[in-house]
């Protein structure tokens, strides 16, 4: 944050102290999941958008995702992104403003990515990290309305490389999973 410290924040328009400690620990949760994004273990490369697309209506409820090991869900209550992103880039950083703001957070290709998401979105990738079925990611997202922020958050990680592989497909035991080739994934 360089220059833009409490001391040196007289006339600028970085708030009083207390509110400049929310937005610092916010800053720093998010700076430490990029951290820890980049030092996480390498991924076969993961599973492109449009392989999602052949999973048969049917089976996205019972379906569950193997997601990369770097993939972090950060909920912050003031939108610190646009800041973190000015400073890598050498601009003047915006005033973090007040408003829940989810990232998803992954290095793909070497690179650490940093993407806005939509909240009831994060809420079903934190589940779809905790293991639980896409139907279950929907019901912690809100419900059976929350079917579509859930597909995006998905297709949003599959898009950054953070979506690795189908995992334990219940269709794989009635001998379906040729009808997936390149999407399964057993479990070990």
């Amino acid at each position: 944050m360089g220059g833009h410290s409490p001391a040196s924040s007289r006339g600028s328009r970085w708030p009083t102290r207390t509110r400049f400690r929310a937005r610092l620990s916010y800053l720093a949760r998010l700076e430490q999941a990029q951290l820890e994004a980049q030092e996480a273990p390498d991924e076969p490369p993961g599973l492109e958008a449009r392989a999602l697309c052949e999973l048969a209506p049917e089976h996205w409820p019972d379906a569950r995702f193997r997601l990369a090991a770097s993939l972090r869900v950060v909920h912050c209550s003031h939108d610190v992104a646009p800041c973190v992103r000015a400073v890598a880039l050498g601009e003047k950083p915006p005033l973090p403003r007040r408003s829940r703001a989810d990232s998803l957070v992954v290095r793909a290709a070497g690179l650490v990515v940093t993407d806005a998401l939509d909240p009831r979105g994060a809420d079903a990738l934190r589940a779809l990290i905790r293991g639980a079925s896409f139907a279950e990611a929907c019901a912690a997202a809100g419900g059976d309305e929350s079917a579509e922020p859930a597909v995006v958050a998905l297709v949003q990680a599959s898009r950054a490389g953070a979506v690795v592989a189908l995992s334990r497909a219940p269709w794989a035991d009635r001998g379906e999973a040729s009808a997936h080739a390149g999407v399964f994934f057993p479990d070990a």
